[in-house]
């Protein structure tokens, strides 16, 4: 759909290439678009800590260190939960934490959503 409307817009023909039009709209594609309203879910639930169930359902790498253990891991990156199939990879938790711990730790730190989600869709539109 987003190709159709695309093309509509840009006058592009059937079987031209649609990127091009894509870098010149802005856009993001439907991937992209679900791994930015991801990565946004997950930077309101770490600042609000509300719903609390979802919230429950990540860690950060923060939490699970003492303070007299080496750090090898970025403080505000989210850690993995334990799991044994791979059906769970296609969990919330397995997957938004993937995606969060993608971006950069700058972005990750922004001061507001509005930053984050700008700064996030100007990444995620490089990957």
């Amino acid at each position: 759909m987003q190709n159709s409307c695309l093309r509509f817009s840009y006058n592009v023909r059937k079987y031209d290439h649609i990127s091009p039009s894509f870098l010149r709209s802005g856009w993001l594609k439907v991937h992209q678009r679900f791994v930015l309203h991801l990565c946004c879910l997950v930077f309101r639930l770490l600042r609000s800590g509300i719903p609390r169930y979802l919230r429950s359902l990540l860690n950060l790498n923060s939490a699970l260190h003492a303070e007299n253990t080496p750090v090898t891991r970025c403080y505000d990156s989210l850690s993995f939960p334990r799991h044994r199939t791979s059906k769970f990879k296609a969990a919330f938790s397995y997957t938004s934490t993937k995606f969060y711990n993608v971006l950069p730790s700058f972005i990750r730190s922004s001061p507001s959503l509005h930053s984050f989600r700008s700064a996030a869709a100007k990444f995620i539109s490089t990957l």
